[in-house]
């Protein structure tokens, strides 16, 4: 959602001694960033945010008096998964401990590094006729970088997690759908599932409808089926340092950075079954040059590219090369910018797979037939790749999508599409693979699949 939020002015004040918030949330960037304000103005506003060394803030802020607010002990880092906040507020209550209540996943937050409890039968500003923002401040100063579901607030009750989330028995994990249904959302309630083409429509039947400004990315993923991304937290030799400044649109575009080679890999390991994901080159500078493929090894310096350990497989732009073990084997042929470039791994059968445009390569220095074929092409890979061991290159025991720049001082962009349906915010395509999954550019070859976590359950 960076630089684009949800907002709406209620005409009447609800219930501000007593609310719920609720809200599922999946982060791309680190640091300050808005998760939901209602804001009077500078000297007065209710928020829900991330500081800048990620720890979660809950509180209200009046510079006139009665101003209080809880920090998080702990951080919130993972940008790979989807967290469920909850932030429960009731002023009357005689323990001021119980006052204003954060969960995360379902569990109660007790550890905090600063904490202020709200004044007895205080109000707040959250249900007030003032701009209430999801996404954002009220000063455009912090913007929320990530996805978002299931925005719930019920406007004069405080209500525990049941009515927002269960634990999967199967799985032991947190997820959306309460055991509690919610009968009335009250005054200034609503609830937005974020599914829709309108992600502002209110369905709690209250009719509070947020307006959008800018124009939200509506993603395949959500907190019952997560995607793979690109792992930026593992950029610390892609980029030079451990952020996410250079990557956007919910981290599946990468960009330049500092003179760096090391490669980054994805989210979503695999090691069964066969996968599909496409990967578009946006943009170079100076004649970039590009390696695509897969990796089972981790980044260990700012010169370790794709292809640069044994049991790395990445295949080099400039003229189609496949590079493994630090060295190279004709392949197919080149790809620059606008190119498209799909990627297959058929893991029980030790094979990988790559098209430009549609074209599948024949293995043999050139791109082939839009049909894709499983008797040629192949670039045969080891399986299983080793599991870790004490020696750095070795690897993980797992194949993660991979990609790194050649050339240390001439970079470009990339978006890669793992199925939620874009290429940075440009739509990509209406094919699906044969679970129903995924929105492609590109025909998913038959008994392949997008990385996601329903089908990682089903066939991974």
């Amino acid at each position: 959602m960076a630089n684009t939020y949800l907002t709406r002015t209620p005409s009447s004040n609800g219930n501000l001694k007593k609310w719920t918030l609720s809200m599922w949330a999946k982060r791309s960037g680190l640091g300050q960033l808005a998760l939901s304000f209602a804001w009077v103005s500078g000297n007065e506003h209710t928020y829900m945010q991330f500081n800048g060394s990620d720890q979660l803030l809950f509180g209200y802020y009046n510079s006139g008096g009665g101003s209080w607010g809880h920090t998080t002990t702990r951080v919130f880092r993972d940008t790979s998964a989807w967290y469920h906040f909850q932030f429960e507020l009731d002023t009357s209550l005689s323990s001021g401990g119980d006052r204003a209540k954060i969960y995360v996943n379902g569990i109660r937050e007790t550890a905090f590094a600063s904490s202020t409890d709200p004044g007895q039968n205080t109000d707040t500003a959250y249900g007030k006729a003032v701009a209430h923002y999801i996404g954002s401040t009220g000063d455009s100063q912090k913007y929320w970088d990530g996805s978002m579901a299931n925005v719930e607030f019920v406007d004069g009750q405080a209500y525990g997690p049941a009515y927002f989330g269960s634990t999967n028995t199967a799985t032991g994990i947190w997820t959306p759908s309460g055991a509690t249904a919610i009968s009335d959302y009250g005054t200034n309630g609503f609830k937005l599932k974020m599914d829709t083409t309108s992600p502002g429509a209110d369905t709690s039947g209250k009719g509070n409808t947020f307006t959008a400004s800018g124009t939200p990315t509506l993603l395949q993923g959500n907190p019952q089926n997560n995607w793979a991304t690109w792992n930026v937290l593992q950029s610390q030799y892609f980029w030079g340092a451990a952020e996410t400044s250079f990557a956007t649109n919910g981290n599946t575009t990468l960009g330049s950075g500092t003179s760096q080679y090391g490669f980054i890999s994805g989210t979503m390991g695999i090691s069964k079954g066969k996968w599909y994901w496409e990967t578009k080159i946006n943009s170079e500078t100076g004649g970039s040059q590009f390696l695509l493929g897969i990796a089972s090894t981790m980044p260990r310096s700012a010169t370790n590219h794709l292809g640069g350990n044994q049991y790395d497989y990445g295949m080099y732009s400039q003229n189609g090369n496949i590079y493994t073990s630090n060295a190279s084997s004709s392949f197919a042929a080149s790809y620059t910018v606008g190119d498209i470039l799909s990627i297959a791994i058929d893991y029980d059968n030790a094979k990988l797979y790559f098209a430009k445009n549609g074209a599948w390569s024949t293995g043999s220095g050139a791109w082939g037939s839009s049909t894709f074929n499983a008797a040629t092409g192949a670039k045969t890979i080891t399986t299983p790749p080793p599991k870790p061991t004490a020696t750095p290159g070795v690897g993980t025991g797992f194949y993660f999508p991979a990609f790194s720049y050649w050339d240390g001082s001439n970079r470009g962009f990339i978006s890669t599409n793992f199925g939620e349906g874009f290429f940075g915010t440009t739509a990509a395509g209406t094919n699906a693979d044969d679970n129903g999954q995924g929105l492609f550019a590109y025909d998913v070859p038959s008994g392949y699949y997008a990385m996601n976590t329903k089908n990682l359950e089903a066939y991974g």
